[in-house]
């Protein structure tokens, strides 16, 4: 492996992130300021699959933004729930 792809989030990285998720309307419904950084291994389902694809490649200290819709995420507004 070149020392390059050692220093990029690739299958079995530990992965540190911090993370803010937010609704539509800009309301904060949790974020890492509050709980502290999510950690997790990355290639092995710990987070929504569109996040582990949106990080592969990064490298440390990158920031992305990421727009996930409910079908990705937390699954569409269920009133009952």
């Amino acid at each position: 492996m070149a020392n390059s792809e050692r220093l990029t989030v690739q299958d079995e990285s530990v992965v540190t992130m911090e993370y803010r998720v937010t609704l539509d309307n800009g309301e904060v419904v949790e974020a890492s300021d509050e709980d502290g950084p999510m950690q997790f291994i990355q290639g092995r389902g710990h987070v929504y699959p569109a996040i582990e694809a949106a990080i592969g490649g990064l490298a440390p200290g990158h920031e992305k933004n990421l727009l996930l819709p409910p079908e990705e995420a937390f699954g569409a507004y269920d009133p009952d729930a």
